[in-house]
């Protein structure tokens, strides 16, 4: 499967959640919700004893080589077992898109992140130009979308004009139960 494959069937299971979420019958969502969350925790239970055994065998390159992979990296970070903490891979996704920010006068670096949320500063933003204000905008998001798909929201410092709320990145997270 593709990385498309993978992003077209994410976006496919959150459309279910939402079918499911909608059910009428409260007795049909509830034991629809259970099992799914039944499954989420046995799978993550399931990829914890990978990790923990690649990890007594030596396999710190195999963890983080699974980790690049976009779809395990997107179940590692469902079930709270990414290898790299948060704030590395928003950091890695500004590295990504500076040459991007760069062509256009701006940069953008982290201040932080708090309660899930990453505060990122720009500088040198062009005036005047809504479309590439957006565009900006839009590459961030979608670069810490990929790479923290687990952060609560993006906060963005220096931004000349409105752009759209962030909105939760991992609606599947409310599934995996407490722990995971």
């Amino acid at each position: 499967m593709q990385n498309l494959e993978v992003r077209e069937r994410v976006a496919q299971v959150d459309s279910l959640l939402s079918t499911v979420d909608a059910l009428p019958d409260e007795t049909a969502r509830s034991a629809a919700v259970e099992t799914l969350q039944a499954l989420l925790e046995l799978y993550g239970e399931g990829l914890a004893r990978i990790l923990e055994i690649a990890g007594r065998c030596g396999g710190e390159p195999l963890i983080a080589s699974l980790a690049e992979d976009e779809l395990i990296s997107h179940l590692l970070l469902l079930h709270d077992l990414h290898p790299v903490d948060p704030e590395a891979r928003v950091r890695a996704a500004l590295r990504e898109v500076h040459s991007y920010l760069e062509a256009r006068g701006a940069s953008a670096q982290l201040v932080e992140i708090a309660d899930g949320v990453a505060r990122i500063r720009l500088s040198g933003m062009p005036g005047g130009c809504p479309s590439t204000s957006a565009g900006i905008w839009r590459t961030i998001e979608q670069a810490l979308r990929e790479a923290a798909p687990d952060l609560a929201g993006i906060e963005v410092e220096g931004m000349p004009e409105a752009r759209p709320a962030s909105q939760t990145f991992v609606p599947l997270a409310a599934l995996a139960g407490p722990g995971r």
